[in-house]
């Protein structure tokens, strides 16, 4: 061991090369494995037999993140080399012969195992060597690891000896399991590693950004007449007359000047911080301006919330007044031609009753300031990359366009799913 440095890489590769020269023994228990290291096993274990030992955590979710492969263990399976299943084991150690390593096992989802700068074992000594096959060889134990932290607990003194100890299970992965979860990832196959990098870049430094200003035209809402008042104010219309007069419009006037100037600035924000990428894809905001946007929103924000205890009052009378001269208008109409409900209610239908009347139905059918107000709202929706986007030519023909001068980017300048592995 002396010749041995104790920080080193151990790739899959290294692994499986170091296995396949085993003279007396090997034990490799990690969450899981690469074809290349399942075949240097199956190989040793036609010699090693028993002192061949294998210990997985097998898991459908940790092929999905591209901790191993499950066509790797369905092989140990189908040569009949013995797996021992551990759950949520997430350290990787390997012994061959008299020297061993403690390993982390790297989730491809997040970085290729085959990287060769790596830093991601540690040599082991020999008493550590020994002391882990005894724990693997015992046949006792809890199997279950340790869930909590029992360092605040009364009586623990933060000693590794106060922790309850972590036997590892001797149960072997039954052969039907590795099937099922072989037709689970045959239905559902998981992405390409190499391009969940990408997203996984892509999502560190974008997001989709939706921003829309909900309620802000007041002055062209419309509110519909009710079939009774329909029937009696155009019963002597054509039908395409009727179709034209069947909504009034609810106030009058020129749209208000500081929802203008809400709506420019709004504009010119998402112009200057959030690009378009067309219609389609919607607009992207770079990670690192978020917090100023945000800001920025906050103020538009406090804005119409200004602009809606200011007006409210205001729009109630707009919209009083309207209602009222609509009701002047139609009057004489309905004192003339009385619905049957008004016939039925009164012996004579003035002028004023008809007005009356008009107005009960009128505001009936026309919200109330309170309710326009509360409708005026600014929405903003964040929403990430997605592996399906980056397969999109436009999206990568419009990212390159916009954000020429990313160093982040460059990289990706080719086509991103080009080549997508498994692997």
């Amino acid at each position: 061991m002396s010749n041995i440095h104790c920080f080193c890489n151990l790739s899959p590769k290294a692994i499986a090369d170091l296995i396949a020269n085993a003279k007396q023994r090997v034990l490799y228990a990690a969450p899981s494995l690469t074809l290349e290291i399942a075949s240097a096993l199956a190989g040793r274990f036609e010699t090693l037999k028993s002192q061949c030992q294998i210990i997985l955590d097998y898991n459908e979710q940790l092929f999905r993140l591209g901790y191993g492969f499950n066509d790797a263990v369905d092989l140990l399976i189908e040569q009949k080399v013995p797996v021992r299943k551990q759950p949520n084991l997430r350290l990787g150690c390997l012994i061959v012969d008299d020297s061993g390593w403690a390993f982390a096992q790297l989730p491809m989802a997040v970085e290729s195992q085959d990287s060769l700068e790596a830093i991601n074992a540690i040599a082991l000594g020999e008493d550590q060597i020994l002391q882990i096959c005894k724990a693997l060889e015992a046949k006792g134990g809890d199997p279950h690891p340790i869930k909590n932290d029992h360092s605040d607990q009364p009586g623990s003194t933060g000693d590794p000896k106060d922790y309850p100890q972590v036997g590892i299970s001797v149960t072997t992965l039954a052969a039907q399991e590795v099937k099922s979860v072989s037709q689970a990832l045959k239905e559902n196959p998981p992405q390409g590693f190499d391009l969940q990098r990408k997203v996984r870049v892509y999502q560190s430094h974008l997001q989709f950004v939706d921003v829309s200003l909900e309620g802000g035209r007041v002055q062209q809402r419309r509110i519909p007449l009710s079939k009774e008042l329909k029937s009696v104010l155009f019963s002597a219309a054509s039908k395409v007359e009727q179709r034209f007069n069947a909504n009034y419009r609810l106030v009058d006037g020129a749209t208000s000047s500081v929802l203008d100037e809400i709506n420019k600035d709004l504009t010119e924000l998402l112009d200057a911080s959030a690009p378009s990428l067309g219609k389609r894809l919607g607009r992207v905001l770079l990670r690192s301006n978020r917090r100023h946007f945000d800001d920025e929103l906050a103020k538009l924000r406090a804005r119409l919330e200004a602009y809606r205890t200011s007006e409210k009052q205001k729009l109630q009378d707009a919209i009083e007044k309207s209602l009222s001269d609509l009701a002047e208008t139609l009057a004489p109409m309905i004192r003339d031609r009385p619905p049957k409900y008004l016939q039925a209610r009164c012996s004579e239908v003035t002028l004023d009753i008809a007005r009356d009347y008009l107005l009960d139905q009128l505001r009936k059918s026309a919200p109330s300031a309170d309710v326009l107000m509360k409708g005026l709202q600014l929405h903003c929706t964040y929403k990430d990359v997605t592996w399906e986007m980056l397969n999109d030519k436009e999206y990568q023909t419009r990212i390159r366009k916009e954000f020429p001068y990313a160093e982040w980017l460059k990289p990706f300048h080719e086509e991103i799913a080009a080549g997508s592995k498994r692997h």
